[in-house]
Order: structure tokens, then sequence, then C-alpha cells
């Protein structure tokens, strides 16, 4: 389980969630990152692309694409 500062979010009452917002990432590759919350906006990465949102409503504050170089040396 991991931490929340939701004082009224307990084992039962945890039922009861719903979904507010869904955000459709652009590339349908896995995601491994943890999305995180700081001062209300939701920063995710997936695959080459990183975004800001508003983590209540889910509006797009914006996205950035970058590119991955493939050539880099392992050690």
């Amino acid at each position: 389980m991991r931490y929340s500062e939701l004082a009224g979010l307990d084992f039962e009452n945890v039922a009861n969630l719903q979904v507010k917002w869904v955000w459709q990432p652009r590339y349908f590759e896995k995601m491994e990152a943890t999305p995180i919350v700081v001062d209300g906006v939701l920063y995710s990465v997936q695959s080459s692309e990183a975004a800001a949102m508003d983590a209540a409503m889910g509006k797009i504050f914006w996205t950035f694409h970058y590119s991955v170089r493939r050539n880099r040396i392992s050690i």
C-alpha cells in the first residue's frame, strides 16, 4: 500500500472511491513510471513524452516530446 495523506480514506470506505477522469496517453507502450503530484499538478512520463495536468480535473497543462538517443553506451 502506498502512502496517502488522505485521513478520511481507510479500509472501511475505500470501496466508495469513484473515477473522476481518465488520461489516455498518446502511445500505447507500457508505462513503468509512477506519476507524482506537486501542488495539485500531476506529472507523468511515458515512452518519450512527459506531461503535466490538473490532478483534480485532468486538464492537460503541457506535454513535452523528447528524443531518446539509442546509441548510448552501457557500463
